[in-house]
C-alpha cells in the first residue's frame, strides 16, 4: 500500500501572517515573484530556468526570480546568471528555515527537475496557493493534471518553460483557477490529517496492536 507525503496545512497556510519576505529582500509587492526552492543540482536543471527566464524577460519586465538553496551546480548557476545578463533580476540565497514567509511573498513557484519521487517542495508551494510550473516527470505529474492545478512542460526545454510563465503572468484568469484547484489539491489529498488516518488503517489490518497505535501517535504530535 503506497501513502503519498502529507503537508501541514496549519504550518503552510496563505491565510495566515508571515513575515515581509519581499521587504526583506527589497523586491516590490506589485512585482511578479518566480520561486525556486530546492538543491542546485543537475537534478532539478537550474540552468534550464535561468535560460527560461531570460526569455521570460523579453517580455515582462516586472518580474524577478527568486533561487533558495545551495549545492554542487550553486557557483555555476551564479555565474551563468551572469554570463547571459540576467544577474539584476535573480536573487541567490541559501537554504532557508522559513519556507512558508517564503512560498507566501511567491506567485509562482517553479520546479524543472529532470526526475522527481514524489517532490514535498511542489505540495507546500501548492497549500500556499502558489501556481506550480514543473517538468512532465513522475512524481510531478503524479500530483499536477495540466491547466487544471498547474502547468507541466517537457524537461530541458527553455522556450516552453519560459512560455508557461508568461501565459501565467498574462493570463488572471488561469492564475486564479490554478491558485485555487493546487491549494484544493493537497487538502484533499495530501494533507497530513488524511495521511496519518490512511496510516492508522493500513496497520489497523495486521494482528499487531502496538504498531498504528504508536505510529497514529506519532504523527499526531507532529502534526501539532
Amino acid at each position: 500500500v503506497v501513502v503519498n507525503n502529507g503537508i501541514c496545512l496549519n504550518r503552510f497556510d496563505p491565510s495566515a501572517a508571515y513575515p515581509d519576505i519581499r521587504s526583506e529582500l527589497g523586491i516590490s509587492q506589485d512585482c511578479i515573484l518566480i520561486s525556486y526552492i530546492a538543491r542546485i543540482t543537475s537534478q532539478k536543471d537550474p540552468i534550464t530556468l535561468l535560460n527560461a527566464f531570460k526569455k521570460v524577460l523579453a517580455s515582462i519586465k516586472n518580474i524577478r526570480l527568486l533561487m533558495i538553496g545551495d549545492g554542487d551546480l550553486k557557483e555555476k548557476a551564479v555565474a551563468h546568471a551572469q554570463a547571459i545578463g540576467i544577474s539584476k533580476e535573480v536573487i541567490f540565497q541559501s537554504f532557508r528555515q522559513d519556507v512558508p514567509a517564503l512560498l507566501h511573498a511567491s506567485d509562482i513557484y517553479c520546479l524543472p527537475s529532470l526526475w522527481e519521487g514524489l517532490p514535498i517542495g511542489l505540495l507546500e508551494a501548492m497549500a500556499m496557493k502558489n501556481v506550480v510550473i514543473a517538468t512532465e516527470v513522475d512524481g510531478s505529474k503524479e500530483i499536477i493534471t495540466n491547466e487544471d492545478n498547474g502547468l507541466l512542460v517537457p524537461v530541458q526545454q527553455p522556450e516552453l518553460l519560459a512560455n508557461a510563465i508568461i501565459k501565467i503572468c498574462n493570463n488572471d484568469i488561469l492564475r486564479k483557477k490554478l491558485q485555487d484547484n493546487a491549494r484544493k489539491t493537497v487538502v484533499e489529498k495530501y494533507n497530513v490529517v488524511r495521511v496519518t488516518t490512511q496510516i492508522e488503517s493500513v496497520y489497523g489490518c495486521i494482528n499487531s496492536p502496538v504498531q498504528p497505535v504508536v505510529y497514529a501517535q506519532r504523527e499526531l504530535r507532529i502534526m501539532k
